[in-house]
């Protein structure tokens, strides 16, 4: 089970902890109602897609780099109740290994336009320690005509805090669309884009 604690990091001065809510990034000082440190997301993660999907989907190396993170909205709906969004900045890639296409995502972007930008949402309660938190990714090719990408994937996570997060599971599609030819892939709870922390 994923580990799904959303703890500040306590120390604004910590190397690590460049543009976080604690640190440059805005948004205060420490809270004690969250247990995960927003930089959690902050480096490489890459997996390979499934060789049962069809071209051009199969077999393809995905690669997310994540480099900073900004609190964007914080929100607090009832006594003990605190729910948090974050948003990064960073690379997609697609085919990593083959021809290759990467596109920004940036926190700048935020709620709108509401495309290249990756999100984490925190919705903490306390004293439960109960969480329940989500990815959310929109990625859009606004470089290209033809070919173009467009990846919506979501991963939700629920649990407790003591345990931590080695890989990220995300369900929805990819859709590419080339010479007016278009291709969608699913990737179901059954079957999702399994990513590993490199």
């Amino acid at each position: 089970m994923s580990d799904t604690s959303c703890k500040k990091n306590e120390n604004s001065t910590d190397p690590n902890n460049t543009n976080n809510s604690g640190g440059t990034g805005g948004g205060g000082g420490t809270n004690s109602d969250q247990s995960r440190n927003e930089n959690w997301l902050i480096g490489t993660w890459e997996g390979i897609t499934s060789g049962s999907l069809e071209e051009p989907f199969n077999n393809k190396k995905v690669r997310i780099v994540f480099t900073e993170v900004k609190l964007k909205q914080e929100d607090h709906l009832v006594e003990n109740q605190t729910y948090r969004i974050y948003a990064y900045s960073g690379t997609f890639t697609w085919n990593a290994d083959g021809t290759v296409w990467s596109m920004e995502f940036k926190e700048q972007n935020f709620p709108q336009p509401g495309y290249n930008v990756i999100i984490w949402g925190c919705n903490s309660m306390y004293p439960a320690t109960q969480f329940l938190e989500n990815i959310s990714l929109r990625i859009n090719d606004t470089a290209n005509v033809d070919l173009n990408h467009s990846v919506n994937l979501d991963m939700t996570m629920a649990g407790t805090t003591g345990s931590s997060i080695t890989a990220l599971d995300f369900i929805g599609d990819i859709e590419i669309e080339s010479n007016g030819i278009y291709a969608r892939a699913e990737f179901p709870q059954e079957q999702p884009l399994h990513l590993v922390k490199k």
